[in-house]
């Protein structure tokens, strides 16, 4: 019960004020709405610049670990030709 009439207090006298000082409160969001967006725009620019950068990490780490598993199936392959013919070479 107290939360809800403190709650009431400051809305009606945050209220009052805005009425009483309302050029001064519009005073005050002509200076801060733009720095809010310049804010903003910096945090989104900053969030898509690093959602970028870990897209093209993980593209180069699945690149190389597609590198990793060629380069692993032509030394199996290699590995087999040439027991291949050394199976051949001792039918001789």
């Amino acid at each position: 019960m107290p939360n809800i009439i403190v709650g009431l207090l400051a809305l009606s006298m945050g209220l009052w004020g805005m009425a009483v000082w309302w050029y001064s409160v519009e005073e005050f969001l002509r200076g801060a709405v733009p720095l809010l967006l310049i804010l903003f725009g910096l945090v989104a620019l900053m969030a898509g610049v690093s959602r970028v950068k870990r897209f093209d990490d993980s593209a180069i780490r699945r690149e190389q670990q597609l590198d990793d598993i060629d380069l692993m199936q032509r030394s199996s392959a290699r590995e087999e030709t040439n027991d291949s013919s050394k199976i051949e070479g001792e039918d001789r």
